[in-house]
């Protein structure tokens, strides 16, 4: 893959679509590969890193059940290539997880065919 991702970032937020490649357990995707939803209750370490061709001045977060998950919130003082959040937070069985970049009107691009640079997001349960 040599062209990355193009997202349209909206301010309210824009769902990331992630490789769907990814290691899970306990955790269903939907057909975008954006909504991961959780099959068993229990305290879970969230952790995203999204990578961008070039630094913007944008949010990210993780939406819990379409709540923003505070913990998970970046917001940047200066243009930025690269974001990365842990949090650790209980879920309840079919709670839905996604990752958005937000708060900015314009186009995000995720680096491509780096694979030390891969946009994901990692739900594992403690």
């Amino acid at each position: 893959n040599t062209s990355g991702s193009v997202i349209a970032v909206i301010l309210s937020g824009t769902d990331i679509p992630l490789p769907n490649d990814q290691q899970l357990n306990n955790v269903n995707v939907n057909g975008g590969s954006t909504t991961f939803t959780v099959q068993q209750s229990g305290t879970y370490e969230l952790e995203y890193h999204v990578y961008l061709t070039t630094p913007l001045l944008v949010n990210s977060r993780i939406i819990l059940n379409g709540t923003e998950l505070p913990d998970s919130v970046i917001v940047p003082v200066t243009a930025m290539d690269h974001l990365t959040k842990k949090a650790t937070v209980n879920l309840n069985a079919g709670d839905t997880l996604s990752l958005q970049l937000y708060n900015l009107l314009g186009v995000a691009i995720l680096t491509p065919g780096d694979p030390t640079k891969v946009t994901s997001l990692s739900i594992t349960k403690k």
